[in-house]
C-alpha cells in the first residue's frame, strides 16, 4: 500500500506526522574486506527495516548500528545501541527489525515487564484480534514476544514483517514507553490477510556472550541514515510523552534456537545477562522461568533478557 494512501484513509481520525528511523553505522577508518562485506549487508539489511518502520508505524528512534565479530547473533538496547555479529546469516532485514523492536522498548522497560504480567495492551490485542481472531493474545517471555515478534527467520514474511511494524506501534501507544498515547492503529480493513497462528514461534532462551564494553576506536567514522513516510499519529500528548530509559545497559541478543512453548506454555530455563555499554542506567538482569501459574509481577529493577 502507497504511504499516501494509507495516511489519506486515516486522516479521519489522525492527523500526520513525520515518523523517522534514524541510524548510524560505525566504520572502520580503514576497513579490512572482511569489514566492508559486512557492512553492505548490514546496510541493506538496515535500510530495509528502517523503511518498514515507517511505513508501518509512528515510532521514532536513533539507533547506533556497529559490526561486532564477537557477538554470537545481534543484540540491541534501550538506549539505541545495535549491534550484529559476524555471522552473516542474520544480516538480513528480519534481524533489524527484531533488533530494532528491543530499542523501541520490548524487554526493555519496567512498562513492558508490567503489561506484560498483567496482559494489559488494550490496543494492541484489539488489532492482533483482528488478524488472528478472538483468542489471540500477545505472549511475552525471555524479553521477547509472539506471534509476530519475528524472533526467527521461519517467521518472516511480508505479512507478518508488516504487521510486526504495527503490533509495536499499538505497544508503543499502549504505553510500552511510559504513559499511554493516543496513537491509532492501521485498520483492519488496511492490514494484510490473516495467516494460520502456526507460523509463529516464541523465542527460546539463551546464554549470551559477554558484551565488550570498551570504547569504540577513535578512526572510527560514521554514516548516517535517515528514513521518513507521512504517517497517523494522534493530536494529543504523544508528541511529549516522556521516555523511561529503563534499562539502559543490558543489550538484548535475539534467539538462537530451542525448544518451542505451545499454547499458554512458559519457557522454561536460565538466561544469560546482558552486559551492553549504555548511555544511561541499569544492567539487563535474567529470570529464572517458573510456571505461569507461579509467576509473580516482575520486579522494577530487572529486565528480562
Amino acid at each position: 500500500m502507497r504511504v499516501s494512501i494509507f495516511a489519506s484513509a486515516c486522516a479521519a481520525y489522525a492527523s500526520v506526522a513525520s515518523a523517522t528511523i534514524n541510524w548510524t553505522l560505525d566504520k572502520a577508518a580503514n576497513p579490512t574486506a572482511d569489514q566492508l562485506d559486512a557492512y553492505s549487508k548490514i546496510e541493506a539489511a538496515m535500510t530495509a527495516a528502517a523503511a518498514r518502520y515507517a511505513k508501518w508505524s509512528t515510532a521514532s528512534k536513533d539507533v547506533k548500528v556497529a559490526y561486532a565479530p564477537g557477538v554470537p547473533t545481534a543484540e540491541a538496547s534501550y538506549n539505541g545501541d545495535l549491534r550484529f555479529g559476524e555471522n552473516r546469516a542474520n544480516m538480513n532485514e528480519r534481524v533489524a527489525l527484531h533488533e530494532i523492536a528491543h530499542t523501541l522498548g520490548i524487554g526493555q522497560t519496567s512498562q513492558f515487564n508490567d503489561r506484560c504480567a498483567a496482559n494489559n495492551w488494550p490496543g494492541a490485542i484489539a488489532l492482533l484480534k483482528t488478524w488472528d481472531g478472538a483468542d489471540a493474545k500477545i505472549n511475552c517471555g525471555g524479553g521477547h514476544i509472539w506471534p509476530y515478534g519475528l524472533n526467527y527467520d521461519t517467521e518472516f514474511s511480508e505479512t507478518n514483517a508488516d504487521r510486526h511494524c504495527q503490533l509495536i506501534n499499538a505497544m508503543i501507544a499502549d504505553g510500552m514507553q511510559g504513559a499511554p498515547v493516543a496513537m491509532r492503529v492501521p485498520a483492519a480493513s488496511s492490514s494484510p490477510a490473516p495467516v494460520p497462528s502456526s507460523t509463529h514461534e516464541a523465542p527460546a532462551t539463551t546464554t549470551e556472550a559477554p558484551v565488550t564494553t570498551t570504547e569504540a576506536p577513535a578512526t572510527t567514522t560514521e554514516e548516517a541514515y535517515t528514513t521518513t513516510a507521512e504517517l497517523p499519529t494522534a493530536t494529543s500528548e504523544a508528541a511529549t510523552t516522556p521516555v523511561v530509559p529503563y534499562p539502559t545497559g543490558g543489550a538484548i541478543p535475539y534467539p538462537t534456537g530451542g525448544a518451542i512453548p505451545s499454547g499458554n506454555a512458559t519457557p522454561t530455563g536460565r538466561g544469560g545477562r546482558g552486559r551492553g555499554r549504555g548511555r544511561g542506567r541499569g544492567r539487563g538482569r535474567h529470570h529464572s522461568w517458573k510456571p505461569a501459574s507461579l509467576r509473580g509481577r516482575p520486579s522494577a529493577s530487572a529486565s528480562a533478557y
